[in-house]
């Protein structure tokens, strides 16, 4: 959570705890066994499956995305007002991306503009129907029709 809440990336080129460049989770869980006895026993304890592997450093990324997705869109939903930004690039596979950012005002304790980017959509189709169509059905999705 503290990573995902300081937008800092998780994983590094190396999946290796100790090691140079492992990346953000790894040197977290590596300063955390500083001060935890039990953690800092588990990691002197493993060998190679020690449930902090790459694929298990991605479905926590999931969970902490599907987590930050859902206080976005309901921070939109108070705001009241927001505006779409939105432009396609082909990726690395040439496939054409849509990236998909909202930016809205929230007032809680002073006025304050935020711009939130909320995923890269694959599209057929850059025809401005076609675009429109892409996000006013993710509009839905997110419980933000309105």
């Amino acid at each position: 959570m503290f990573l995902a809440k300081q937008n800092l990336s998780f994983r590094g080129s190396v999946d290796t705890l100790y090691q140079e460049n492992n990346g953000n989770f790894l040197q977290l869980v590596q300063f955390l066994a500083k001060y935890d006895v039990a953690l800092a026993q588990h990691l002197r304890n493993v060998k190679t499956t020690h449930y902090l592997s790459k694929n298990i450093q991605n479905e926590f990324i999931g969970v902490l995305a599907e987590a930050v997705l859902e206080k976005i869109v309901q921070k939109v939903k108070t705001a009241g007002y927001y505006s779409i930004m939105m432009d396609c690039t082909p990726d690395v596979s040439h496939k054409e991306q849509l990236s998909l950012v909202l930016r809205y005002v929230t007032t809680e304790q002073k006025v304050e503009v935020h711009e939130s980017f909320l995923e890269f959509i694959d599209v057929q189709s850059t025809t401005g129907e076609d675009l429109a169509n892409t996000i006013l059905n993710k509009l839905i999705e997110y419980g933000i029709e309105d």
